[in-house]
């Protein structure tokens, strides 16, 4: 199951999402059975979500995402 919770305002929802420990991506099972562990920008989390994060866009400004 997953914790819900109900931020009313933009102050405190910022903060919350500001905070790395409240960014992780749920644990999936099926990610894990299926690729071996969570790897790449869907399922990981993390340090490594930030580096393929930042590998992804860096090479997709090369082929001109982002650019007009």
């Amino acid at each position: 199951f997953f914790r819900t919770y109900v931020l009313s305002d933009l102050k405190t929802l910022r903060e919350v999402l500001s905070d790395s420990i409240h960014n992780d991506k749920p644990y999936n099972e099926i990610f894990r059975v299926l690729r071996d562990g969570f790897h790449g920008v869907v399922s990981s989390s993390g340090q490594e979500w930030v580096e393929q994060r930042r590998f992804t866009l860096r090479h997709l400004r090369d082929f001109g995402f982002g650019k007009m």
